[in-house]
């Protein structure tokens, strides 16, 4: 229940569903970022996980480095994610880092 003198002007649902931004960017669903990603509050915190493992979208960006480990070799590393599925993480990566 609101005390008196609070606002709510927003909740969290609204939040981490896609909106844009003042500059009329579009902002991830940080619900389901990507097709192949998942978010989970009782999975590595919540953290963005290729889906159906606990490999985080992170994990896959510091292993491909395009010089000695590409994005073909990840199924080597983590068997349960797939090339798409790795692709998906370095996509969401790039997308983050460019935001911060």
């Amino acid at each position: 229940m609101l005390r008196p003198g609070q606002t709510s002007f927003f909740t969290l649902a609204e939040v981490f569903s896609p909106f844009k931004n003042l500059r009329s960017e579009p902002v991830v669903d940080f619900r389901h970022p990507r097709e192949r990603l998942s978010v989970d509050a009782r999975k590595m915190g919540g953290w963005p996980t290729i889906a159906g493992t606990r490999v985080t979208h992170d994990t896959i960006a510091r292993l491909v480095d395009d010089r000695t480990v590409f994005l073909k070799d990840v199924p080597r590393f983590y068997p349960d994610v797939s090339v798409e599925a790795a692709r998906d993480a370095l996509s969401f990566n790039e997308q983050v880092r460019a935001a911060a």
